[in-house]
């Protein structure tokens, strides 16, 4: 009963206003070009989307996996492969109920899992699709079953582990640091079955062909082209804003906290404070417990906190090595660690419901709190930028401006072009590869133009510096210019006859 209550309350976080809660941008646009081009051509893509490091991809897994919702509209309805990311948002609170409940018990399982459900963050990527929004379900199911593997003396939990790291690091790349605690584990689990060594030989094995058979799609590009990510991965270096090793080390678990708790960005208001003191308890709680509590509890508490501490300090590795390509540590690095992150808090949680009468109402008050303001901070029903209702409709009129001819398209801001001529596409629009067309669009995105360096603003202005810079778009009239969404502009330009 407690639960279905708890997926009932998850449910009713992450579907409603579906259409128009998710935000619509420059990936939600190539996520959904990927699937309507795979659909059309009939061949399936073998990488995925780009990564920040060149020429460098996430796995094709994930178009697999939106295959089912994407398939009925041959990839012309987004709003359907939003809703299959928010059911899958849905089953990773289940999955962090379960790794909860398997190191925290119970009533820590039921608590944790209820911060989960009301999260923010968690609530945001349910909401938005997106290829990182999706691991924590696959991570949830790597780090609980590897718990189940060491806990119940049963190897072959090792199995669906690797089953979940292996689809966990192909929906993104950096999702490979949470093979580390789980390697660490494994052996250990090696060592203690020095009679069982055929066995455990057999299940790593197994486990290893599981992981190497998504890295298949992969391989197979990487043959037709020449190594090309394989080159990219070697060639990328320091990026223009290297990482204090030592910052990331000890600041990524509390950053970690802080982003699924909602708490990134916000200013030091006293509910605030009040949630990163009910943090810090139930954190403080859970860790001492894994050092200092009963024999029987320190075990899984030291499993959350290997995997956590891990899986950070792999993370800042991996960025210090590399060199960071962001002031700071983007915050979809940090997907992986939600589930890790509520089953630590449940054990807190756990631990406090085991020390009487005060304890429990202390753990209930402390989860409460954190509750209420990650509820109290949902996203709106309408995102900032109108969602995908709002793309959907400046294609249309795009379309009817243009009515039918072969359109060329260009972004003044150096955005990637699928978030419009996306919905262009979808309204039937004619979308052009030649510069020479009729008619070209020149769309703008004002984070992009920030981020990219562009100094002209969004809008006619910048249009007209973008045109002028190419001689190839020479000869064009203004016809349109309107703003779809904040801080997007769209300009229609037509060439004279």
């Amino acid at each position: 009963m407690l639960v279905a209550s708890l997926m009932a309350l998850t449910a009713g976080l992450r579907l409603p206003n579906l259409p128009t809660r998710g935000t619509w941008g420059p990936e939600q646009g190539a996520i959904m070009e990927n699937l309507r081009s795979m659909f059309e051509t009939g061949i399936p893509p073998l990488v995925g989307l780009p990564t920040g490091e060149g020429g460098l991809h996430h796995g094709a897994l994930y178009f697999y996996l939106l295959t089912p919702a994407a398939l009925p509209s041959q990839g012309l309805d987004p709003i359907a492969v939003a809703w299959e990311t928010a059911l899958i948002g849905v089953l990773a609170v289940l999955a962090t109920w379960w790794v909860a409940h398997g190191v925290a018990g119970p009533v820590g399982g039921i608590l944790g899992a209820l911060v989960a459900a009301a999260s923010v963050t968690g609530v945001v990527y349910s909401s938005t699709i997106d290829n990182p929004n999706v691991v924590p379900l696959f991570a949830a199911l790597a780090v609980g079953a590897a718990w189940r593997a060491w806990s119940r003396e049963e190897p072959r939990w090792w199995l669906l582990a690797a089953v979940g790291q292996g689809i966990a690091q192909q929906l993104h790349i950096l999702a490979i640091v949470g093979a580390v605690p789980l390697a660490v584990l494994f052996l250990l689990d090696v060592r203690r079955r020095k009679g069982q060594w055929r066995q455990m030989l057999r299940i790593g094995t197994g486990s290893l062909l599981i992981v190497a058979a998504g890295y298949v799609p992969m391989l197979i590009h990487e043959l037709a082209t020449g190594f090309s990510d394989l080159s990219a991965a070697a060639s990328a270096g320091a990026g223009t804003y290297p990482i204090s090793l030592t910052r990331e080390v000890l600041g990524l678990p509390a950053r970690s906290v802080a982003y699924w708790l909602g708490l990134t960005g916000e200013q030091a208001t006293w509910s605030v404070i009040a949630v990163g003191v009910a943090a810090a308890i139930l954190l403080g709680a859970a860790i001492s417990s894994a050092f200092l509590g009963p024999r029987t509890r320190r075990p899984p508490a030291r499993w959350i906190v290997l995997v956590l501490l891990a899986s950070t300090t792999s993370l800042a590795l991996i960025l210090r090595i590399k060199g960071n390509y962001l002031p700071s540590v983007a915050e979809w690095y940090l997907a992986p660690l939600g589930p890790v992150v509520f089953a630590l808090l449940g054990i807190g949680a756990g631990v406090l419901w085991e020390k009487g009468q005060l304890g429990r109402t202390l753990a209930v008050a402390l989860i409460g709190v954190l509750v209420a303001w990650n509820i109290a901070h949902e996203p709106p029903s309408v995102a900032y930028d109108g969602g995908w209702p709002a793309a959907a409709a400046a294609g249309a009129r795009v379309v009817a401006t243009t009515r039918g001819d072969p359109v060329f398209f260009t972004d003044s801001s150096r955005a990637p072009l699928d978030y419009y001529s996306y919905p262009f596409r979808v309204a039937g629009g004619n979308l052009s590869t030649a510069p020479s067309s009729r008619w070209v669009v020149v769309t703008c995105f004002d984070a992009w133009r920030s981020a990219t360096g562009v100094m002209t603003p969004c809008g006619p202005d910048g249009d007209a510096a973008h045109l002028a810079a190419d001689p190839t778009l020479s000869g064009l009239s203004a016809v349109d210019s309107f703003v779809p969404a904040y801080g997007r502009t769209i300009g229609i330009y037509r060439r004279q006859d």
